[in-house]
């Protein structure tokens, strides 16, 4: 796939890797993005797979979000041939590698289609990230076992346990890895490791290989303990 050259500058940009059915769960993100008290530099940026049913309702949305004012960016792609995790992280890779380098922002809010954040999510997201050191913030959910959360101690893929991290204690945590899908990063991270993402191998995806590289030049990744977004996929 060829990478967007040309770059939307916005404070905020939000990503979201759309499949192709829409659903439900689907309108409970979108009510939420719609909802949300977002600053007013704001770009969407949406992939999805060619002429699926998913594509023509963002194309429908997207004069919904340009009407209050927003950019948004829909990066169409071929339907992917994955036969196993390596394929499904090298593609997953190639589509936030597309969406961050069409976008010039100082904050990059990812959110997975199957997670809907709490109302007021961004604004705690963006208060952990007042400490310099902080470069990821996260919204914790559970994985889809519902005995998991999607973050953990070590770099290796393994989840902590949901009752370990104590969700609703005021304090944040901090983690070697968190998932992508309710989380805040800032901008000039993601493209300082922007290279890793290819190079993501085994059964870690881009989110985990992300925050080792982060880790490695002296960033934190916090899990903020007093929210939780909800995982509409997870049984």
């Amino acid at each position: 796939m060829n990478i967007t050259m040309h770059k939307i500058r916005k404070k905020i940009a939000v990503i979201t890797l759309w499949r192709p059915v829409f659903n439900s769960v689907h309108q409970q993100l979108f009510d939420y993005l719609l909802k949300e008290s977002f600053p007013s530099s704001l770009c969407f940026v949406w992939t999805v797979e060619k002429e699926s049913p998913m594509s023509l309702v963002l194309h429908k949305m997207k004069n919904v979000f340009e009407m209050w004012g927003s950019d948004v960016v829909i990066i169409e792609t071929e339907k992917p041939s994955i036969k196993n995790n390596n394929e499904k992280h090298h593609f997953v890779s190639t589509l936030y590698n597309r969406a961050i380098t069409s976008i010039d922002a100082e904050l990059v809010y990812s959110i997975e289609d199957d997670v809907v954040p709490p109302k007021g999510a961004f604004a705690r997201l963006k208060k952990e990230l007042r400490n310099a050191e902080v470069k990821v913030a996260f919204c914790p959910y559970q994985s889809r076992n519902c005995v998991k959360i999607c973050a953990g101690d070590f770099v290796d893929g393994q989840y902590m346990d949901w009752g370990v991290w104590g969700v609703g204690k005021s304090q944040s945590r901090r983690a070697t890895w968190v998932a992508a899908g309710c989380t805040l990063y800032r901008g000039d991270s993601l493209e300082v490791v922007t290279p890793a993402f290819s190079r993501a191998k085994g059964g870690l995806g881009w989110d985990i290989v992300v925050c080792k590289a982060i880790s490695k030049r002296g960033g934190r990744a916090m899990v903020c303990m007093d929210i939780r977004a909800e995982h509409l996929y997870k049984k």
